[in-house]
């Protein structure tokens, strides 16, 4: 398994020092990125129910920690560990808002973050912003455009249904924005095919299940004329063994995502996430940098 790489998804629902901490020792131990998950806030009266696992986040008592705030905390506490949205809620953010605090965050970074976007599962979110959820995925593809052409460096304008603005400047020079899109639904794998550079699987889905993925998402690259672009596929597993990994990676995917809420409870002490996160790197053998 030298060729596959550990992310560690570290669940939003936990204290900004704590999760300071988690990601320090990880990229001590070897672990090549550090996977942010995001709410805005927990509703008093929740509804929605998160659709990939029985573990249900926003139900007990979590905090929501600003996701892009965290991003730049780990870019100055680490030095070598990949950052990455798993997922950033564009849709509920104007993209000149988010174009700023990713250009910024980057920049501190020295480029080691990866932008994963999606639309989220909690409709109570966007009732409390005023934003229709019906239109959560076009607001998304709009999002995304706009965030392109921001980053791009220089001026630029936009005039779409959701946004509408003059010619206007947030970077001079181009931000690199690796751009993840995460989900398991059809027109997830579609924005993936068309505009993204990667696709970040969900922990419910088997081994088999994300080999049909790739082969749907490449059918929709080669639809979209996308096929020639570098791509990349990060599967999700939040109860990792060597022998599941060893499967992975002779099915192509090297690069595996370990941990989360599903494993680690927000409300256990920091010794005990630290704990879990040594175990799960003695466990798959994961090498130390030298």
């Amino acid at each position: 398994m030298n060729d596959v790489r550990f992310g560690l998804q570290i669940s939003f629902t936990h204290q900004p020092l704590e999760i300071v901490a988690q990601a320090q020792l990880a990229e001590r131990l070897g672990f090549d990125s550090i996977w942010l998950g995001e709410h805005f806030f927990r509703p008093a009266q929740l509804d929605s129910q998160y659709p990939y696992t029985p573990h249900q986040p926003l139900k007990t008592g979590e905090e929501c920690p600003d996701s892009m705030v965290i991003a730049g905390a780990l870019a100055m506490q680490t030095r070598r560990v990949r950052i990455t949205t798993a997922i950033y809620l564009l849709p509920l953010r104007h993209p000149l808002q988010a174009a700023r605090a990713i250009a910024t965050a980057q920049a501190l970074s020295g480029n080691r973050l990866r932008i994963g976007v999606g639309v989220g599962w909690a409709r109570e979110e966007y009732d409390a912003f005023g934003i229709p959820f019906n239109e959560r995925g076009a607001r998304l593809d709009e999002g995304i455009d706009v965030l392109k052409k921001a980053l791009a460096g220089g001026e630029f304008e936009h005039h779409g249904r959701f946004y509408d603005f003059a010619r206007l400047t947030i970077v001079n020079k181009p931000v690199p924005m690796p751009l993840l899109v995460g989900g398991s639904t059809p027109p997830i794998f579609k924005r993936a095919a068309r505009v993204g550079d990667a696709w970040a699987g969900t922990p419910d889905l088997t081994l088999e299940q994300c080999i049909e993925k790739r082969a749907l998402i490449e059918g929709l690259r080669k639809e979209y004329g996308t096929a020639g672009r570098p791509f990349s596929y990060f599967m999700r597993m939040p109860k990792a063994t060597p022998e599941l990994v060893a499967q992975y990676a002779e099915a192509g995917f090297t690069s595996i995502t370990v941990g989360g809420g599903q494993v680690v409870k927000w409300t256990d002490p920091l010794d005990r996430k630290l704990a879990f996160i040594e175990d799960i790197a003695r466990q798959l053998e994961i090498p130390r940098p030298a």
